[in-house]
């Protein structure tokens, strides 16, 4: 009797693996670019790495995010989202067209301190930015992106007027920069590295306080206000997701993390790798939940969804 309960329960147990669960991993950007592809390669690893779950690459690009974390929110299969500190900002700026960002919780802390960059083809410093009385800045809205524009718009002169520009994606500005149609854009360092090269573009400072290679801080240029402003990219699914699965989820992505192949991109993305455990993760989720808030409370004017 009970070698048949073995038995049984190994058939029971091949049968659950031989029909794995489907966990859509969302990206809610760009299909295109360092970020997307090391989406995709957590997807092929975790099939690869194991047979209970099926991971399925899913693009829900738009609205800051806000379009993945809906899908993220009423999808009937497993799903998480690869995002960035855009997650926290979307909602202080858009209050009324976002997602609640208490209705989900991290899965995995994957890196911190992706440095954004701040291009112009038209100026070399932020001195020659300061001098102008009207300056166009495009990025995307609702972004982490946003809030060092709004951190540069305290380093000019209360004269000088900052239009901001909305772009659905990061690529555009960048074009409008070589064209001259707008006067800098605020991009992601690796991705924007071979346009610096190619169209000899200027890059005018990186937020944190680290300088990598050609591109130096604002903090090593004596400009303050941005050294907190740097990216993170984290795992994040709902609230109502099984703990035990999410934290089966986690420690696969984490082990997708440590690979030699997934620590070099993180690197080369000027991104620091990060191998937190359960408790680690929250409280560092938890003090950004606190900290964007902090320094980017909404004003009655950016309000209506434009910087000035």
């Amino acid at each position: 009797m009970f070698k048949k309960l073995v038995l049984m329960l190994s058939f029971t147990s091949s049968l659950a693996f031989a029909n794995p669960t489907n966990v859509h991993v969302v990206w809610p950007s760009d299909i295109g670019g360092t970020q997307a592809n090391r989406v995709r390669y957590l997807v092929e690893q975790g099939n690869l790495m194991q047979d209970k779950y099926r991971f399925i690459f899913i693009n829900k690009p738009g609205a800051g995010g806000t379009i993945g974390a809906n899908y993220l929110e009423t999808s009937s299969d497993i799903s998480v989202m690869v995002w960035t500190s855009s997650w926290f900002v979307r909602p202080i700026f858009y209050p009324n067209a976002s997602y609640d960002i208490n209705q989900f919780k991290p899965v995995m802390i994957q890196c911190t301190g992706f440095p954004y960059t701040i291009l112009s083809k038209k100026y070399k410093s932020l001195k020659e930015l300061k001098a102008q009385k009207s300056i166009s800045i495009g990025t995307i809205p609702g972004s982490a992106a946003e809030s060092l524009v709004r951190e540069l718009q305290k380093q000019l002169s209360p004269d000088t007027e900052v239009v901001f520009i909305p772009y659905p994606s990061m690529g555009q500005p960048r074009l409008d920069v070589i064209g001259g149609q707008i006067d800098a854009n605020v991009d992601l360092g690796r991705d924007s590295e071979q346009w610096v090269t190619d169209r000899k573009l200027n890059v005018i400072g990186i937020s944190g306080t680290k300088s990598f290679g050609p591109y130096r801080s604002f903090s090593s240029q004596n400009i303050h206000g941005f050294e907190k402003l740097t990216s993170v990219f984290f795992i994040v699914t709902k609230k109502s997701l099984d703990p035990v699965i999410t934290q089966e989820l986690a420690e696969i992505f984490k082990k997708i993390n440590r690979t030699p192949d997934m620590q070099q991109q993180l690197n080369d993305d000027f991104c620091t790798p990060r191998d937190l455990d359960e408790k680690q993760t929250n409280e560092l989720y938890n003090k950004w939940v606190e900290y964007w808030p902090s320094i980017l409370q909404p004003t009655p004017e950016n309000k209506n969804n434009s910087v000035k």
